[in-house]
Parts: C-alpha cells; structure tokens; sequence
C-alpha cells in the first residue's frame, strides 16, 4: 500500500498554497542532490551481491511463497482480534492488515533461519538499519517534489477530462467516518506494516529473484568480456536442483530490468489512477536498493513517502 494523496477538488487549501510555493524550490534541491550522488549516472548501477557463494534461490524464493500464503491461510481467522470493530468494512480491512503483518513476521523468521549469512544480504539487518534510514530520508527529498508534480498532472487530466474518479486513497476516504480505534488500525497500517511488507516482498524477493533468473540467463564470459568457449577441460556452466553454478556479476541492464520487472508488479498492485506516481516511486525504491543492497533504504523511503501524504492529508483539513 502506497498512500498517494488526491485533492478529491480543484480548490487549493491554505497548505496546498505552501506546498505550490515550497515545491517550487525543492525539484532544484532534488536536482542537485541526484547529481551529487550520481543518480544520473545510470549505467554503473551496480550494487553487492544478494546471494552468498554457491547459495541458490531456492531458498529465498519458498520464503516468498509461503509469506504469500500467510495471508490467505489465516485471513479468514483473524477478524477475531478485533471485537471493537463493529462495522463489517473496518472488520476486513483489519483483518487484511492482521494478516499482512503475519507474512510479514513469518517471513523475518523464516529469512535468518534459511538462507546464508540471515538477512545480512538482503540488507535487512539490524546493523544496517541506521545508514539505511539516512538513504531513505536523502532519496525522498530527490524524489518526493517530482511525485508530487505528477499527481498534480494527473489530477489535472482527470478534472478536464471529467473523469468519475475518487483520487483519495481508500485509507482517506474511509478516514471521515473511522472510529478512534480503526483509525489507529489504519495508520498504523499504512505507514509501518505495508511499506515493509511490500518491500521485502517486491525489493526483497521479486527483483531480487528476478536479477538473479537473468544472471542465470547470460552467456558465461571470460576475463576482458570475451565469450568463454568450453572445452573438455572446461566445461560449460550449468544449473542443477539446489546449486548455483558460479555466476558473472551482475551487469546494470540486469538490475534496470530486474527494477522494472518489480516496479510493474508493484504499480499493479495499485489503484489504477496512482499507476504514474507509484511506477515513479517504485523505480526509485528499486534503484535506492539496487544500488546500496539496503532494504531499509528502501523501507525508509516508502515510510516517508506514505506517513508525509498521511501527514498532508491531516494538515488539509478535508477530512
């Protein structure tokens, strides 16, 4: 769940005013700081190893499946958490979130316990949480002003178009007639379960898997970017059940790919008005972990981005 907060009206409040005149300076900031960490520089996206030596991605990939399961073999189960929720909606939408942070905690036991070196290599260690969040708060001042101009193009088509489309996310829109506790069910929802859920479900596991299918997939080379040709003392590199063979490093196309790959999912994941804005941030939290091999970079920005348009939604008065 990516939060991605719509006017709903073409009126501008008070703080829509400051947001125009304070996002007017901010794409020249964003601009500046993704020179300065060479953000442009797109073809030497590389970043480390998600994968030990020899390591396969089995592992990794039934970890994803069975995080995937969790929430369709207790999501039935777990409306019984919330007997103060009396109103059949905020009953299933906890319950949704109840069984979101369920995969989310099967998954980070299980991730430590079945692949080298714990979740060291996915950069979800604890270890790297502090330099993972100072990434996460540098990526969203470069990315959040170009967010924000998008969703106001997109806003602008479906007004002069005419199109019937409620651009509030569905966490605002049931915001008005929430009770307290539901409320607090939903924020905290929004802006802490989900974007690490997601994250270690889209980063994590599906790009992560993806880059490596298409590692799999190269020609072996040899030294100097020469095709390795076999010969009876060398043999061709292959793959068999529950090894790897030794691998190239993987090249930047792979990450750009493997980063689009998620991202599509992801987007699809989406309420279809968002798809722009959520490709957009998507690409960005792909690149942020791609690069940096930090998941908590990547968990930091998607944080901001929803608890900054949760934060914008209280401030506007419009609910």
């Amino acid at each position: 769940m990516s939060i991605v907060l719509g006017t709903g009206d073409p009126a501008h409040s008070q703080i829509e005013i400051l947001q125009l005149l304070a996002l007017y300076l901010w794409p020249v900031i964003s601009l500046c700081l993704a020179k300065g960490f060479g953000v442009f520089q797109v073809r030497q996206l590389d970043g480390p190893d998600r994968f030990g030596e020899g390591e396969p991605a089995n592992s990794l990939l039934i970890v994803f499946l069975i995080g995937m399961a969790v929430p369709f073999i207790l999501g039935g189960h777990l409306g019984r958490l919330f007997p103060f929720l009396t109103v059949p909606a905020e009953r299933s939408f906890a319950q949704g979130s109840a069984a979101q942070l369920a995969s989310l905690l099967v998954m980070l036991v299980l991730i430590p316990r079945t692949r080298s070196y714990g979740g060291r290599r996915m950069g979800i260690n604890l270890g790297r949480l502090a330099p993972g969040i100072l990434l996460g708060v540098i990526a969203f001042a470069i990315v959040m002003p170009w967010m924000f101009w998008l969703g106001q193009g997109v806003e602008w088509i479906i007004r002069h178009y005419k199109f019937s489309v409620d651009t509030r996310h569905l966490v605002f829109q049931m915001w008005p007639t929430a009770s307290v506790q539901y409320k607090v069910v939903l924020a905290i929802t929004a802006v802490v379960v989900a974007p690490i859920w997601e994250e270690l479900i889209f980063r994590g596991a599906i790009q992560t898997l993806f880059l490596r299918l298409l590692q799999i997939t190269q020609r072996p080379y040899a030294a100097g970017g020469v095709v390795a040709i076999p010969t009876e003392r060398a043999a061709p590199s292959v793959i068999v059940p529950g090894k790897t063979s030794q691998l190239e490093p993987a090249r930047p196309w792979h990450r750009w790919a493997a980063i689009a790959i998620a991202s599509i999912a992801f987007t699809a994941f989406h309420e279809p008005y968002s798809w722009p804005m959520i490709f957009l941030l998507s690409v960005g939290l792909g690149y942020v972990y791609e690069r940096f091999g930090n998941l908590w970079a990547s968990i930091s920005l998607h944080v901001l981005f929803n608890g900054a348009n949760f934060l914008l939604f209280l401030l506007s008065g419009r609910h």
